[in-house]
């Protein structure tokens, strides 16, 4: 049992009282914690204060999966991703006192906003950029369900609970629950999905790059649709009105800045090829993929001609790799 009185928390009889923070109001409660509105004294400005109840249920100590928990989410200084601000102990409870966040679970958004595409398209591609973040520090995100991730007023995400990895039976287990979190947000986000089964969901997704796959299987419609139109013919605003029912199929394919980057080059001046290598290498980038050439490097007839003779043999090698 627990109850605010007069700016403190009462868990069982141990008040919980935080130097510089009033407690508020409670703002929701998990199997291992408790999240609490709060605001700071000095200096002034709303927080949140989590709570990390103690768990009878399971053998990990309650400091263990504290500490790596605040210790994880310490390590970003980035809008991706929530901030820590102070962290400590009272009465043998554990609380981190953290940013507080203006905006909507991603869960509330989608079911009660109804956003239109565009706008889950931004969250989603925010969200990846802090996914993209973490893996950059080898650090797992664990929890990653869409209550988890915070919407802000610009449609940007953030992630709000990046989880802890000590309850796994194995490293692999906890990237295997990971990413499978990963797939099921994403799939959340971009509805598109399913109706166009560009993801095969009877394969579990082996690693978060898998979520871009259909980049690649998309490609060729993608380039039969720019070369129909003439792209080469259109200036930069025209293009993106036409090829917007492209992004809209392949939402996890940016193709407006595929579009921007053949504009801000030399390019535009060469057959449409260039701009099927362009995709191609977007595409690879994408995936962590080599590129195969730089920008602004010499580009032959010839080199585009064996790029594209060699594109399905290294798609294939490469989906048959991370497939292994």
């Amino acid at each position: 049992m627990y109850e605010l009185q007069s700016g403190q928390l009462n868990i069982e009889g141990n008040i919980i009282s935080i130097p510089n923070v009033i407690f508020v109001k409670e703002l929701g409660k998990g199997k291992n914690g408790l999240c609490f509105e709060g605001q700071s004294e000095f200096p002034k400005r709303k927080v949140v204060i989590k709570i990390w109840l103690p768990r009878r249920d399971i053998s990990i100590p309650d400091e263990e999966r504290f500490k790596e928990e605040v210790n994880k989410t310490a390590m970003f200084n980035s809008e991706r991703i929530v901030q820590v601000y102070n962290a400590g102990v009272v009465n043998e409870i554990f609380y981190a006192v953290m940013e507080y966040i203006e905006g909507k679970t991603l869960k509330d958004w989608l079911l009660y906003e109804k956003p239109p595409f565009e706008h889950r398209r931004n969250a989603l591609q925010s969200l990846l950029a802090g996914v993209r973040l973490a893996n950059n520090e080898k650090i797992t995100l664990g929890d990653l369900h869409w209550e988890n991730v915070m919407i802000l007023n610009n449609n940007t995400s953030k992630i709000i609970d990046i989880g802890t990895s000590v309850y796994a039976n194995s490293a692999k287990a906890s990237h295997e629950r990971s990413k499978r979190l990963l797939l099921e947000t994403s799939l959340k986000l971009l509805q598109e999905e399913g109706e166009f089964k560009l993801l095969d969901l009877s394969n579990l997704i082996k690693c978060p790059k898998h979520i871009m796959i259909h980049c690649l299987e998309g490609l060729k419609d993608t380039i039969s649709y720019i070369h129909g139109y003439g792209v080469l013919d259109y200036q930069l605003d025209e293009v993106m009105f036409i090829v917007s029912d492209i992004v809209t199929k392949y939402p996890l394919f940016d193709l407006e800045n595929v579009i921007n980057r053949f504009y801000a080059t030399d390019a535009y001046k060469y057959q449409t090829d260039v701009m099927i290598y362009l995709v191609k290498n977007e595409c690879y980038k994408l995936l962590d993929m080599p590129m195969s050439v730089e920008f602004g490097e010499s580009i032959t007839p010839a080199y585009i001609s064996e790029t594209i003779e060699n594109y399905e043999t290294v798609k294939r090698n490469y989906i048959m790799k991370i497939s292994d």
